[in-house]
């Protein structure tokens, strides 16, 4: 965990402080400087409408961080509640929950998402909706699986046997156990959430500033695409701080599961 930690938090300094230290104000237009590459004045770089690339990432960065943040928060909270209701009632609830599922999933994810953001239009509210409407689903039929194989733990049937009632047994002995589990897959979620955020805004579908600017990392990425031959840098340093996101929480996500699992 230790250098997909790193690299989170470094991403995150650098998003919410960089702008102060190294950056411009994101409003700020110079057309004679538009599509230059990093130099002592603009590391990273400026795009079509002269802007600091840098600045322009960092706020990005900000916006992608949120909506994730939001999103992973409101699917996680919906699939764990879901999953554990599926699990402690096995019978129509559990029936019909996994029965819905199955019918989500048949659809690719990001291309539901998109489809309500075709139906309801760009904003920040939607895009928050769409995402969380297709990213609860893991979370609840993991937690489901898990909560149905601690009930036939021995320390389980204990308590069950010794009269407690269903809300401790949930409060003690079942959410402290699921607790790593519920860790990890929401370390997976971030990254892949970022991931459907990048691409949705990509498609013109994310948020943007007052000035109609992008301030997302897939949308910076959209900008850069029309000037790849003369200005490769903005989609190549827009990519990166995606990729970066990515991994760093694919690394978190893979030394819990491996503390998880032990040696």
């Amino acid at each position: 965990m230790k250098w997909g930690t790193v690299l989170f938090s470094l991403l995150l300094l650098l998003c919410f402080f960089g702008p102060h230290f190294f950056g411009h104000d994101i409003n700020q237009f110079n057309l004679r400087e538009r599509l230059q590459g990093p130099s002592h004045a603009y590391i990273l770089g400026t795009d079509e409408n002269g802007s600091d690339l840098f600045t322009l990432l960092c706020y990005g960065g900000r916006t992608s961080f949120k909506i994730s943040m939001f999103v992973v928060t409101l699917a996680s909270l919906i699939g764990i509640a879901l999953g554990i209701a599926a699990a402690i009632f096995p019978n129509i609830f559990d029936e019909t929950l996994t029965g819905f599922i199955d019918i989500m999933q048949a659809f690719p994810g990001f291309l539901l998402a998109l489809t309500i953001m075709a139906f309801l239009g760009s904003s920040t509210i939607n895009l928050i909706f769409a995402l969380t409407i297709t990213s609860w689903i893991p979370m609840a039929r993991l937690v489901r699986a898990e909560t149905k194989s601690l009930k036939q733990k021995d320390f389980v049937e204990a308590a069950r046997a010794l009269g407690a009632k269903p809300s401790r047994i949930l409060r003690l002995h079942l959410l402290p156990h699921l607790f790593t589990t519920i860790v990890i897959q929401i370390s997976f979620s971030f990254a892949a959430i970022i991931l459907s955020e990048a691409g949705l805004s990509f498609l013109g579908l994310g948020p943007s500033n007052a000035n109609g600017m992008a301030t997302s990392w897939g949308a910076v990425l959209n900008s850069g695409r029309r000037h790849l031959t003369r200005a490769p840098h903005i989609c190549i340093f827009s990519g990166a701080a995606i990729f970066l996101a990515v991994l760093s929480l694919n690394l978190i996500a893979n030394d819990l599961n491996s503390k998880r699992s032990g040696p």
